[in-house]
């Protein structure tokens, strides 16, 4: 039985899954602040990033891979705070 489900599945073959974190998908000061809670958890993020670096077809290393996904920390980090400037008002 595992042999023709596994011949199955190389033939018609394996299903891509979209690697998103829930946590960055919403721009609000809620989601900053759980994304930021779920930072400082400790190994919680890393074992994430080892994870997804695992089940993702990629030719990044692990290395790589935290310093991009730290990038991108910094920029949803970045936008959350500039959205939030230009609702403040001027004078």
């Amino acid at each position: 039985m595992y042999y023709v489900l596994s011949s199955l599945q190389i033939r018609q073959g394996y299903q891509l899954f979209k690697i998103d974190n829930s946590l960055t998908k919403n721009y609000s000061a809620g989601s900053l602040y759980l994304f930021m809670a779920y930072r400082f958890i400790p190994f919680l993020y890393e074992i994430q990033l080892i994870l997804d670096w695992t089940i993702t077809q990629t030719s990044l290393t692990l290395t790589e891979w935290f310093n991009l996904n730290e990038i991108f920390s910094k920029f949803y980090i970045s936008k959350i705070t500039f959205m939030a400037l230009e609702k403040k008002q001027i004078g």
